[in-house]
């Protein structure tokens, strides 16, 4: 990964994962294995190193009735393409995320 991710970097194209579950907007868009069906559209950005967790917190959020704008999952490995940080300012500049959900990885 250390490789794949220098020449993605000299390439200027970014990198979601490794290991992750991938992106969803839900009702327009999902890239990876993360089901579709386990959220509903709305106003909470989700981004999470754990692929499991992030199943968990989007189907809680669609059981209270909560909607996600996009769900990024970034993956645990310890080479990582897309940060948390990178990920916040992407939600900061979305006028359709309100809030933001961060979810770890246990020993990460």
């Amino acid at each position: 990964m250390m490789r794949v991710r220098s020449y993605l970097d000299q390439k200027g194209t970014r990198l979601v994962g490794p290991n992750c579950p991938g992106l969803l907007t839900p009702g327009q868009c999902k890239v990876g294995i993360i089901p579709g069906d386990i959220a509903i559209p709305g106003n909470v950005g989700v981004v999470s190193r754990s692929g499991t967790l992030t199943y968990e917190v989007l189907y809680a959020l669609k059981l209270l009735g909560m909607g996600v704008s996009t769900c990024v999952g970034i993956g645990g490995d310890p080479i990582n393409g897309t940060s948390f940080l990178d990920t916040l300012a992407l939600f900061e500049k979305d006028p359709q995320t309100e809030k933001v959900v961060l979810i770890g990885e246990i020993g990460g």
